[in-house]
């Protein structure tokens, strides 16, 4: 989606005012809904009073955030009234979830979902009240272009597309070899960060590069969301969306979307669902971090038919709703935190980020990081996971904010986790200083990701593997994406 991000025009829509939107009709289509369909296994009255409750919290956070302008409210309440309201709406549209749903795994009954409905609801609260509590004006730099000008556009296209081939299509087989490789690959050359610097560069520079440099950079955004989706990511559009999202909120502290962009964003859904259910067929040969695009991929890809994955709407739809649906994950969660606790501790993440942040190709405690270890869990698998179990079986597990930290922190208690977390965030935010105007916006955009990750959590060591490979592009890479001063004739 295009992200305008000039101020003026009527036509223009803030984000936060969309949102507001989106929240009073899920307010008035969920009792509709609900006096239509009537219960299901995961839905009765109660629940919709507390999905009204969330949309109306929601609302107030956005009503402040208006106010006071705050990027960290805004990615809360986007991503709550995304995955987690429209998940109850669907399992109100499609009440059977489908067969690799979170929500399968263990009997969850209503009282259960209602439950971690109402915690997710107070964390929320707790959430924006540690943001509330940070205060501090949000300063910005503003970019002369008289004294400053772009990095070589071609030096930052050569790095982007560097970074997709090594990425995807050149990761070496040996067993060991392979895994050194596929370290160096992710530490040095990690494609989330690459894209990140490229996306600040493309937007702090966009109205001084030539048309072919702007031409050249959309292309290999796509083809970014073309290999990853042959690569088997089923979440490609999306991650590119979130960077996007938080460069332009560290850029402009709100987002402003014309008519324009809404109209093609609505036109971009059914490629959505079609990059979805491709990347999901894919995953049938093999995925896993190491995996690469080679020939006999490609014709796997050739033979795909959309009748392979079911023609029926709620057969395609199901596991859309499914992926998209994080609520399911908090619930299961925090309804079985006592059998998940063998992996979502701190001994766990302590041996899963020596092994896979700090030795390249080799392990200590041989352990895998938590979200891949939870099929031992909710497939009853007694013995100790391995690192050459999982890349034999890839398949990771999110945990959500909600879920962990309930776990972690024994439940209610919790809440006051998330709220000095949140409060940090925020700190950290307001005091990043730099003389460099491309790397202080960066740094800002970077905040944002984490904090994003941190909602969605695939867990503290996921987390901590994450920022190491943030950290060390920006050390090798950043003055390659800086701005340059001009010359004085």
């Amino acid at each position: 989606m295009n992200l305008k991000l000039n101020l003026s025009g009527k036509t223009n829509y803030d984000i936060s005012s969309l949102l507001q939107l989106a929240n009073f009709t899920i307010i008035v289509i969920a009792p509709v809904m609900f006096l239509n369909e009537g219960p299901t296994m995961f839905i009765n009255g109660f629940t919709v009073a507390l999905a009204c409750i969330f949309c109306i919290l929601n609302i107030l956070i956005l009503y402040y955030e208006i106010r006071n302008r705050d990027p960290f409210m805004q990615i809360l309440v986007f991503v709550t009234t995304l995955f987690y309201l429209t998940r109850i709406l669907t399992l109100m549209y499609d009440p059977i979830p489908h067969y690799t749903s979170a929500l399968q795994r263990f009997k969850i009954q209503v009282y259960d979902f209602n439950y971690a409905l109402i915690f997710i609801i107070l964390s929320n609260v707790f959430i924006f009240l540690g943001l509330a509590f940070a205060k501090g004006k949000i300063i910005f730099k503003e970019i002369d272009f008289n004294i400053h000008k772009p990095g070589n556009p071609l030096t930052v296209s050569f790095i982007l597309l560097f970074t997709l081939v090594s990425n995807y299509f050149f990761i070496l087989g040996f067993e060991s070899l392979g895994r050194l490789s596929s370290f160096i690959a992710s530490i040095f050359m990690g494609t989330g960060m690459i894209l990140l610097m490229t996306i600040n560069y493309t937007l702090m520079n966009y109205r001084n590069l030539s048309k072919v440099s702007r031409i050249v950079l959309i292309l290999l955004f796509t083809l970014f969301l073309v290999i990853a989706t042959i690569h088997g990511s089923r979440s490609s559009f999306l991650t590119l969306f979130i960077l996007f999202i938080c460069v332009v909120l560290s850029l402009k502290n709100k987002i402003l979307i014309s008519r324009r962009s809404i109209f093609i964003g609505i036109l971009l859904i059914p490629i959505l669902i079609f990059s979805f259910l491709v990347a999901t067929y894919v995953r049938k040969l093999q995925y896993d971090t190491k995996t690469v695009i080679d020939k006999e991929r490609i014709e796997y890809i050739k033979e795909f038919k959309l009748a392979d994955l079911a023609v029926e709407q709620v057969q395609v739809l199901s596991p859309i709703f499914d992926r998209v649906g994080y609520l399911g994950y908090s619930v299961d969660m925090i309804t079985n935190a006592k059998k998940y606790r063998r992996f979502i501790n701190f001994r766990h993440y302590f041996k899963s980020i020596i092994d896979n942040g700090l030795t390249p190709g080799f392990d200590v405690f041989d352990t895998p990081r938590a979200s891949h270890s939870l099929k031992y869990v909710y497939f009853n698998i007694k013995e100790k996971p391995t690192q050459k179990a999982i890349a034999a079986n890839y398949n990771s597990d999110m945990f959500t904010i909600y879920g962990e930290y309930y776990i972690l922190f024994g439940g209610y208690p919790a809440l006051i986790l998330l709220l000095l977390a949140a409060y940090l965030f925020k700190k950290i935010y307001l005091i990043i200083k730099t003389d460099n105007i491309f790397l202080f916006y960066l740094l800002r955009s970077l905040i944002l990701l984490i904090y994003y990750n941190w909602l969605i959590s695939f867990g503290f060591d996921w987390m901590i593997v994450e920022i190491i490979g943030y950290l060390i592009p920006i050390f090798i890479w950043w003055k390659s994406f800086s701005m340059k001063m001009r010359k004085i004739s």
